[in-house]
């Protein structure tokens, strides 16, 4: 999924989301998407920000996008979920 920027000169248009990507990986995570919508309080408030600027499916493709980056995160830093890792703070978090 990439985001379209229209640009000419002094104008800047509205960005649009452009039919790209992987259908087949969008179709797996829209599951996990609504699941994480349902129970984190954060990627709730999230879709909630993003939906009310676009529509419900724009709004759950880019929590898609941002299920996808936590689960690469978590695979590249070997590391495990912590819900409350940003309320805690990184400074607190065991070595």
């Amino acid at each position: 999924m990439s985001i379209d920027h229209s640009e000419s000169g002094e104008m800047k248009g509205k960005s649009k989301m452009k039919k790209k990507g992987n259908k087949h990986i969008k179709g797996v995570l829209f599951c996990p998407a609504f699941s994480s919508i349902r129970v984190s309080k954060e990627i709730r408030v999230f879709y909630d920000r993003v939906a009310k600027g676009r529509n419900g499916r724009a709004a759950t493709l880019a929590v898609c996008r941002k299920v996808l980056t936590l689960i690469y995160t978590l695979w590249k830093n070997d590391t495990s979920y912590d819900p409350n890792y940003i309320t805690k703070g990184a400074t607190s978090c065991p070595s």
